[in-house]
Parts: structure tokens; sequence; C-alpha cells
């Protein structure tokens, strides 16, 4: 997991060949780049469960535009887990949080391919603004 300012995200372009393309979209200067998946944000919060998503081989990077969200990284061996969306993402159950990140506007976490976690959750700022972007 990296978090970190939209602008900084240049720094990590080692990781695919898509995150140059990727910055150049969040700071508006192209249109997203072939190949990734967009995935906006519907501005609700909701309470921990226990329940995290993974995605099972694409990198994922999520971003908040307005306000702050409250997003959750995490893994409990004694978690339950299942496929979904078509054996895209796995999804676990009886999890733990392990960390949680207050991201305010202009801020992104990136994930890795089966890291586990959980967006939107109880103590974001009211309607705020986020979308997920995943890619290989």
């Amino acid at each position: 997991m990296i978090y970190d300012r939209v602008q900084e995200i240049g720094r990590y372009e080692s990781l695919s060949p898509l995150v140059s393309a990727i910055q150049a979209y969040l700071l508006g200067e192209r249109n997203l780049p072939e190949g990734v998946i967009r995935r906006p944000g519907d501005g609700q919060s909701q309470s921990f469960t226990g329940s995290l998503v993974a995605q099972r081989q694409r990198m994922l990077l999520h971003y908040v535009q307005e306000g702050s969200e409250v997003i959750a990284v995490g893994y409990s061996e004694e978690a339950k887990a299942r496929s979904g969306n078509g054996g895209e993402e796995i999804l676990l159950t009886e999890s733990q949080a392990t960390t949680v990140i207050t991201l305010t506007s202009g801020m992104f976490v990136l994930l890795m391919p089966g890291e586990p976690y959980g967006l939107a959750l109880s103590g974001s700022s009211e309607g705020f603004v986020s979308e997920s972007l995943l890619f290989e």
C-alpha cells in the first residue's frame, strides 16, 4: 500500500507503465488511458462490518477529489474468502482492519493485487467525491 498526494504519483511509475498516464488524467491533462477501469464512488459512507475486498490481478488507485474519506486495509488469518465480481475480486468476511487512513482532497492510496481494503467507511465527510481506477 502506498498513499500520497496526486501530484506525487509519478514517483511510482516503476510499478506500471500506466502510472504516468494516470497521473496526467488525474491532473486533467488527458483522457483516461486505455486499459484502465474507472469506478466512481457514490459519496455514501458505511460502517465497517468485517468485510474487505481485494483485486485478484489489478492494482487499485483510489483518490479523493472533494472532502475526506475513511478507508481501511487489513487482513485476518481467520477471514473467510470467496470469489466475487466474476472472479476478478476476492471477498473477505470476518476480517480485521489493521490500518485506517483518512484520505483528504488530492490524496490517493495505491493497493497492489491481493491487498484487502474497505472504502467509504464511517467518519468520511458528508458528500465526499472519490473515484477508483483499476489497472495492471
